[in-house]
């Protein structure tokens, strides 16, 4: 990846805090946003990293995710406020959730020996659910379906506030279905032991292949251990080709006829 710069105190017209990530094709920051009469607000950045500037289809594809998640209006979709550059890098503005990931919670969790309740399971889905149909649902200005397919519906992605409010984030990946940069063949994005058969056969997707990674989601939230991941890539996609599945009340009985 190349040296990285330190941490900047101002991107835009935004204060930098701290950086909290960075890999990929980008870092992101907290910062703060200053306004008239002395507005202020929490905001994290997503900024484009400079030595991929120069690579137009990596330029293309991080505003693309800007533009993409910017079209969804939904209490279950962390919000996009601008779409900016800070010299030559471009960056996104975002919604700042005060939370931990679903993968941070299931962690923890599994680190305290303790189930996940059934019903606190349910509504994470049900909240991941909503966000991903507002996505599923989107429209172009003539009112076309963008056939948008979030392709990373993981654990990673999904954060929760202290109120228990779910988010879905990271339209990194997104395609819609006019999308005309296709991913090349032999190349996949994603979480390999969360994509549907259709992704690990690099095939057409729509809305199904996101509800498909949700239920793996969900199936792995409740028995606290892995689906289909085997020891090797191959051997986890081959598992989710097959569509072998274990029964969730082997590993908790408590689960209700409903849910299974």
């Amino acid at each position: 990846m190349g040296a990285q710069a330190t941490t900047p105190t101002q991107i835009g017209r935004y204060d930098v805090i701290e950086r909290l990530a960075i890999g990929g094709m980008a870092e992101v920051f907290l910062a703060v946003e200053h306004g008239a009469h002395g507005f202020q607000r929490l905001v994290v950045l997503k900024r484009i990293l400079p030595h991929l500037v120069q690579y137009e289809q990596m330029v293309r594809m991080f505003l693309q995710e800007a533009r993409l998640a910017a079209g969804i209006t939904h209490p279950n979709v962390v919000q996009i406020l601008e779409l900016g550059e800070d010299g030559s890098q471009p960056y996104i503005a975002m919604e700042y959730v005060a939370g931990v990931t679903v993968k941070d919670l299931a962690t923890d969790a599994k680190r305290l020996g303790r189930d996940m309740p059934v019903s606190v399971v349910v509504q994470i889905i049900a909240q991941a659910c909503a966000g991903a149909h507002a996505a599923h649902e989107l429209r172009d200005p003539t009112g076309k379906p963008s056939g948008l397919v979030h392709r990373d519906l993981s654990p990673h992605n999904l954060i929760i506030d202290a109120q228990g409010h779910l988010k879905l984030l990271d339209f990194g990946i997104a395609k819609s279905a006019d999308d005309a940069d296709h991913t090349r063949t032999g190349v996949l994005k994603g979480k390999i032991r969360y994509m549907s058969p259709e992704q690990c056969h690099q095939l057409p997707l729509d809305r199904r292949s996101d509800l498909f990674t949700l239920a793996i989601v969900m199936w792995e939230l409740l028995a606290g251990e892995r689906l289909f991941e085997r020891k090797t890539e191959l051997e986890t996609m081959q598992t989710i080709s097959a569509g072998t599945l274990r029964d969730i009340r082997l590993v908790r009985p408590d689960v209700p006829e409903p849910i299974i």
